[in-house]
């Protein structure tokens, strides 16, 4: 059941806006009442030796099978003619007679042809009771949806500087959508849903305001209230300091129904969206392709490869070089689907198609021939192997609390890739045309590697830091686990063996091999 009831109408133009056309205010549109039907008589000849009253040219016309109002001066003409015999009364008795039967006879005949049409089966009521209706008007609160609020789909809108929406299905986290906005926004509630409203009120969707169609803010329908195509979302209102764009195969806002993704702090994107697709543009303004300013690739922004940016193989580098440089690539605007996505302080590579998708963060593309500028002994980002530095072994050790090494094989496949997640140290044996991407740490030819005297939460080389024999392992953690590797290329074929344990453990070690503790000791 509810825990706060809805608004209680206390602005009289939202109340107006939502009464039935004939219970809205203002000047009422006036009908002059039911006249009775004029029609003229013709004057009665005085009969002699009768007092008569005053004719009068015109009255009433009584309806049909009635008797004439009472006082009407005299009875109609049929029934006057002649003088007021016995014949006459007869006569008039027998037409009265025949009219009688003549008005059965088709009553029967019209009830016949009804039930005929209507195969005997009972009418309902022609004027029901109405069913009870809620509010049109939703306000803040929690809703259980079917028994407090009906299904349905709704526009929300802020009370004040901003609000938020959950739709939970039956407490089930995974199924749910949460969003906060500060724009208008459109909703769909199911039956059983759990739906919680803050600061902010829900107007049935058919009642919803005219979107604006020229400069776009808040939500808009694909198809109803703005045509499918290519559109670009601005940040050009110092208020807007940032692009808020979420486009969504419906409107439940649970991240199944996302169709895109767009990172915090873009002030540049394009979205292409299709017809029944559901856009909410929270933070700054959207145009048509045509319409937008001409992009500047220098900005944070989602771009196009080949209308605003040239396809290419590029070295990347940061515009300030104490911010993070960032880099998505997808080949599509539509869909969670990316080819590269990767973030450095020192530089990256990219590989741009023609049709291709990007974010670009911080981030200047140049010609991938021209020299980096780097200290490998603190080193963030991608080196490519033969440009770079050279094939080989190399020690990588981290410099921060998280440190991470990939051998990436590919600039356009994310799943062709090694990784290796160390708090102290690890080995990578790298090949020509491979790239080696490492978040922050030093990067040492391993001629020039010193042993390890730590031997937790590390990987060690068997015959350079520890010799050729059998150890135990204990754990340190409920995750704790081991892996042992034939060579340092990482690669799967590599894997001797692995295990995830608990309790103490023995294992043999023979030279030439590496030992992966994660949440271990060796002792």
């Amino acid at each position: 059941m509810a825990s706060a009831g809805r608004n209680n109408h206390s602005d009289p133009s939202d109340a107006d806006r939502f009464k039935p056309p004939h219970e809205k205010t203002g000047d009422a549109q006036r009908t002059p009442g039911w006249q009775p039907q004029q029609t003229w008589q013709p004057q009665q000849p005085v009969q002699p030796q009768e007092t008569t009253r005053p004719q009068i040219p015109w009255q009433s016309q009584p309806a049909f099978g009635q008797a004439p109002h009472s006082g009407q001066s005299s009875p109609p003409q049929w029934q006057t003619y002649g003088s007021q015999s016995g014949t006459q009364k007869k006569s008039r008795a027998v037409f009265i007679s025949v009219v009688s039967v003549v008005v059965v006879l088709l009553a029967g005949i019209f009830g016949g042809v009804y039930l005929l049409l209507n195969k005997g089966e009972a009418q309902p009521d022609p004027t029901p009771n109405p069913s009870p209706t809620i509010d049109d008007v939703i306000g803040s609160g929690t809703y259980t949806v079917g028994t407090d609020i009906p299904a349905g789909r709704y526009h929300v809108e802020p009370n004040g500087y901003y609000g938020s929406i959950s739709i939970s299905v039956e407490d089930d986290y995974l199924f749910s959508g949460y969003k906060s906005f500060y724009r208008p926004i459109y909703i769909e509630l199911r039956d059983g849903d759990e739906f919680s409203l803050e600061s902010a009120k829900a107007y049935p969707f058919d009642e919803r305001p005219t979107p604006n169609g020229a400069e776009l803010e808040g939500s808009y329908l694909i198809g109803e209230d703005l045509p499918a195509g290519t559109y670009v979302v601005i940040s050009t209102d110092p208020n807007w300091e940032y692009v808020d764009i979420s486009l969504s195969s419906d409107m439940r806002w649970t991240i199944d129904s996302e169709l895109t993704y767009y990172p915090f702090g873009l002030k540049y994107a394009v979205v292409e969206v299709e017809d029944g697709d559901y856009l909410h543009i929270d933070e700054g303004t959207g145009y048509a392709i045509a319409d937008a300013p001409a992009p500047d690739i220098n900005v944070d922004g989602a771009y196009r490869v080949g209308p605003d940016v040239e396809p290419g193989y590029y070295r990347v580098l940061p515009i300030d070089n104490s911010v993070e440089t960032t880099v998505i690539v997808s080949a599509t605007s539509r869909g969670w689907e990316q080819l590269f996505n990767e973030y450095a302080y020192d530089q990256l590579y990219v590989d741009l198609h023609e049709g291709d998708y990007v974010v670009l963060m911080n981030a200047q593309l140049t010609d991938a021939e021209n020299e980096g500028s780097y200290d490998l002994a603190d080193f963030s980002g991608m080196l490519e192997v033969g440009r770079d530095i050279a094939p080989g072994e190399y020690q990588v050790a981290a410099n921060s609390t998280y440190f991470s090494a990939q051998i990436m094989n590919s600039l356009r496949d994310p799943w062709d890739v090694e990784y290796l997640w160390v708090d102290n140290y690890g080995y990578v044996t790298l090949n020509e045309g491979q790239y080696l991407n490492v978040s922050q740490g030093a990067v040492v030819p391993i001629d020039q590697a010193q042993p390890q005297t730590d031997f937790a939460n590390t990987m060690l080389k068997v015959g350079f830091d520890i010799e050729p024999g059998s150890y135990r392992l204990i754990p340190e953690d409920t995750f704790a686990n081991y892996q042992i590797y034939a060579d340092s290329t990482l690669a799967f074929d590599s894997l001797v063996d692995w295990e995830y344990t608990d309790v103490e453990t023995e294992v043999m070690l023979k030279e030439g091999q590496y030992i992966l503790l994660e949440e271990m000791r060796l002792e």
